[in-house]
C-alpha cells in the first residue's frame, strides 16, 4: 500500500528489469470514478542513458493516463 500511495502522489513509476539490464519500464496509473487505482499505463523502452527523452516520454504517457482517468471518471 504505501509504494502504490507513492506513485500516486508522484503520477507515475519506473522500474529498472534486472533480469534485462539493457531495458526499463514505466507506468502511471489510471484512476476509476471513485479516484481508486484501478489499471496503469506502461511503456517498455531500451536504456540508452537519454534522461531528457525518458522525462519527456513519462510526461507523455502521464498525460494520456490523466485523459484516461478523466474519460472513466465522466461515465
Amino acid at each position: 500500500m504505501k509504494e502504490m500511495e507513492h506513485i500516486r502522489r508522484q503520477g507515475y513509476t519506473l522500474v529498472d528489469c534486472e533480469e534485462q539490464s539493457y531495458k526499463q519500464e514505466a507506468a502511471c496509473p489510471i484512476f476509476d470514478f471513485y479516484g481508486d487505482i484501478m489499471a496503469a499505463l506502461t511503456f517498455v523502452s531500451i536504456k540508452d542513458g537519454n534522461t531528457r527523452e525518458l522525462v519527456r516520454r513519462i510526461c507523455l504517457l502521464r498525460q494520456f493516463a490523466e485523459q484516461i482517468s478523466k474519460s472513466v471518471r465522466q461515465r
